[in-house]
């Protein structure tokens, strides 16, 4: 299974730009899940990813305007469903 990008692992998402390239990473990775599901608990990321995914994860809920998609569970299935 392909690691994710560190470089967008390791970034903390402050913006809406920032959570879109965190799920398409997470999505191009095969590595897209139900975000209210607990990282420890997907067999697909590795022990260095699940803390940063938890992190980066709880970072999304915190945008507050996801402008149509209206959420991070909308965006996601925005790009699932692509």
């Amino acid at each position: 299974m392909k690691e994710l990008n560190r470089k967008i692992l390791l970034k903390k998402i402050e913006t809406l730009e920032e959570g879109k390239a965190f799920i398409d990473e997470l999505h191009a990775k095969n590595k897209l899940f139900h975000f209210d599901d607990d990282p420890i608990d997907i067999e697909c990321f590795t022990p260095f990813e699940i803390h940063h995914v938890d992190c980066r994860v709880t970072e999304l809920f915190k945008i507050e305007d996801w402008e149509e998609f209206e959420d991070p569970f909308g965006y996601a299935l925005h790009i699932f469903n692509k």
